[in-house]
């Protein structure tokens, strides 16, 4: 369907709610667009009048190599596929989220590099795939937490080379680990701060340099994250009094990846109390991301799928819905979202003169994570 004109009860565009609007969809852009009623167009255009419209929705934290199962076994199989199998699996799972409305997803970085052929398969069949914006593997402090997705930097100087390296190889954003990572024996114990202060503004700051935004994932005090100014905060756990006031006055994106962590109660290699430490660790997270939604804090939904207990897909309905229930509204979440892939790349929406971009459902969404259309890329897939 090249032609048609989309006249939903209610869209969600821009992070606003519109309601009684009308959108011209010819060859995947948005020609014309207006209030009431349309003016008279060509005999025969489609007309979709579906309750709903949202733009496409983005999952702003994930890692597409990683199998996201508990069983130590699972996750072994799936590591241990070569890059074919790898990157055939990956384009898989991009299409299971293109079909559930997820239009496009930030990746946390992997050490093969994966993300980065599989954005450029993606990009050349945006009609089947998610768009991928690829991070080159995260980058740590030699000797501290990251080994496993990333690759260490002794100096400033190294993590500038592997920022270099990255950028060439088609990075949309860079992954800084600035910690390590919450503790399952103690509350509070998030692990060692990998750069000084000084050394985390000069990484952020030449990925800038570079056109690239920057995620950082932190846990612990936040205070030389936030100084640096990063694109997104990543996590956030255990903040220090003031700092979840001081980042919701910020410029930056908070993704604080709330499921990934409260999901591990149902990990059965944990003992009991593993589990306690985990259900006091997300009590807390819980009540600070409640605390920034009421001073504003920009939060993006990401799953963080991939790690243990988080399933690629359903993870993400499964964040939105947790926000949703700590006080954010689907509105604002979505908002952010496309805000942030606009500003990665260009990015389809329902604005007039832009490419066309949005999903459909049949009522007022409870629930997401079944829509009856998606239009991304030039092409609407009609699911129902």
């Amino acid at each position: 369907m090249k032609e048609f004109l989309l006249r939903p009860a209610l869209a969600l565009a821009g992070g606003k709610e519109i309601a009684d609007h009308w959108f011209y969809v010819r060859d995947g852009q948005v020609v014309r667009s207006g209030a009431g009623e349309p003016p008279p167009l060509p005999e025969g255009i489609p007309v979709l009048s579906p309750p709903f419209a949202l733009e496409p929705l983005v999952d702003c934290h994930v890692h597409l190599s990683l199998g996201g199962s508990f069983d130590p076994s699972e996750r072994k199989r799936v590591a241990g596929f070569d890059d074919e199998e790898a990157l055939e699996r990956v384009m898989n799972l991009l299409e299971e989220y293109r079909r559930a409305g997820i239009c496009a997803v930030r990746d946390g970085g992997t050490p093969r590099g994966l993300a980065f052929k599989a954005a450029e398969l993606a990009d050349k069949n945006p009609g089947r795939y998610a768009k991928v914006f690829p991070s080159a593997g995260p980058l740590f402090k030699k000797g501290l937490y990251g080994g496993f997705l990333g690759r260490g930097a002794e100096t400033v100087e190294e993590g500038f080379s592997l920022i270099e390296e990255g950028a060439k190889r088609g990075a949309r954003q860079i992954k800084i680990l600035a910690s390590g990572l919450n503790s399952l024996e103690v509350p509070g114990e998030t692990g060692k701060e990998q750069f000084t202060p000084g050394e985390l503004s000069e990484l952020t700051r030449f990925s800038r340099s570079l056109g690239l935004g920057t995620m950082i994932h932190v846990n612990g005090t936040l205070g030389a994250v936030l100084d640096s100014a990063p694109q997104s905060v990543e996590h956030a756990f255990w903040p220090k009094e003031g700092e979840i006031e001081k980042l919701s006055a910020s410029e930056s994106f908070w993704t604080p990846t709330f499921v990934a962590w409260s999901s591990l109660s149902g990990n059965p290699s944990l003992g009991p109390n593993q589990k306690k430490v985990v259900e006091i660790t997300a009590k807390r997270h819980g009540e600070d991301i409640s605390k920034g939604i009421s001073h504003g804090a920009k939060l993006l939904p990401g799953s963080d799928a991939g790690t243990p207990g988080v399933s690629h897909v359903s993870g993400f309905f499964s964040e939105v819905s947790a926000l949703v229930s700590l006080g954010a509204d689907l509105n604002s979440l979505a908002g952010n979202a496309a805000s942030l892939a606009a500003r990665l790349s260009g990015f389809p929406g329902l604005r007039e003169g832009g490419e066309a971009g949005f999903v459909l459902y049949d009522s007022w969404p409870e629930d997401i994570s079944s829509p009856t259309a998606v239009c991304f890329g030039g092409e609407l897939t009609l699911l129902k």
